[in-house]
């Protein structure tokens, strides 16, 4: 178990960072009933680096906070965990799209400024864009 100087370290959160995620319920220390320290397993530094993730990809705490109550939500059926996953996996299919299309777009961008700005700047509209139910690939 890990005292909060230990997480902060192994997780690089800040401990106001901690404390918010412990307060809104995103990690669950558990608390030494004589001095109320918090101490941290390593199920919460994995947790910790997910909810990192997950904010490094735009997902918001709220966002975070309503994808682990319905997928943790006592009694849900693997069915709709699997949903619940599959709807989640098709989301960061578009985005993982979209990450590709503006990063063809800067691509041509920088090889248009790189050339010396001739011509017509590449237009962002040129690049594909898929309909939401289209697979990205």
């Amino acid at each position: 178990m890990l005292g909060m100087s230990a997480f902060c370290r192994r997780t690089t959160l800040t401990r106001d960072a901690v404390r918010l995620y412990v307060r809104i319920g995103l990690l669950h220390p558990v608390v030494d009933a004589g001095n109320r320290y918090q101490r941290f397993g390593e199920q919460d530094v994995e947790r910790a680096q997910l909810i990192r993730a997950a904010q490094s990809l735009g997902y918001t705490l709220k966002q975070i906070l309503a994808f682990d109550a319905r997928f943790g939500g006592r009694g849900l059926r693997r069915t709709d965990k699997l949903a619940v996953l599959d709807e989640r996996l098709a989301a960061l299919d578009i985005q993982l799209h979209e990450l590709r299309r503006m990063r063809t777009y800067l691509t041509r961008k920088r090889a248009w400024v790189a050339d010396g700005e001739h011509g017509v700047a590449p237009p962002f509209s040129g690049t594909q864009r898929r309909g939401w139910n289209d697979r990205c690939g």
